[in-house]
């Protein structure tokens, strides 16, 4: 389903077509509502992310999919091997197996489109050990780091949440002075705090 066929939110809409053709979409997106407008504008996502014949607007500043090729398509039927949607199952939960195969596809690069999406449907159904399973897998992704576990080290997340989670994997692997920066590296940088560019 292209943004154009998605009713009702042309803001956002406008906003998701935009920072896809800038290519400034954010890592993951959360979007919350009744009905079936939410499921509809992630897939509507997902296919603007992977068309083959993405369409650009008039004032050149946002594309659509196109809705008709191969791979539109593909994603409109949950079929793309790229687009992984975890759904409630017949017990009307989202188990922790489910959170952790799809933990485990999403790590490996696009099979054929440019990008891998990951819609998780009806989230509320998540039990709570599929709620944290995310985390684990970074846990256990972390492997040895040749850091110098005293020295500082810097976590940086704009919102905070997956800062304090990846502060407290880092805990556990002996790092003893760990700085939490909520607020991304524009909060890092409005404190004063130094940035090397590579």
């Amino acid at each position: 389903m292209p943004f154009r066929d998605v009713v009702g939110h042309r803001r956002a809409i406008e906003l998701l077509a935009r920072s896809i053709h800038r290519d400034v979409l954010p890592p993951s997106l959360l979007f919350a509502g009744p009905g079936a407008s939410t499921r509809d504008t992630a897939i509507a996502v997902a296919q603007a992310l992977n068309c083959t014949q993405l369409i650009v607007d008039d004032s050149g500043l946002a594309a659509d999919s196109c809705g008709r090729c191969s791979t539109c398509t593909r994603i409109a039927r949950s079929m793309h091997p790229d687009v992984l949607v975890v759904a409630p199952g017949d017990s009307g939960a989202i188990k922790i197996e489910q959170v952790r195969e799809v933990v485990d596809r999403s790590s490996y690069r696009p099979f054929e489109g440019r990008r891998r999406v990951v819609i998780v449907s009806s989230a509320d159904a998540l039990v709570p050990h599929a709620q944290n399973a995310p985390l684990a897998s970074l846990d256990k992704s972390l492997g040895p780091l040749n850091l110098e576990k005293d020295k500082l080290t810097a976590v940086i997340c704009a919102g905070g949440y997956r800062s304090s989670a990846a502060a407290s994997m880092l805990q556990k692997q002996g790092f003893s002075n760990l700085l939490n920066v909520a607020g991304g590296t524009g909060a890092w940088v409005n404190a004063g705090y130094p940035v090397d560019k590579l």
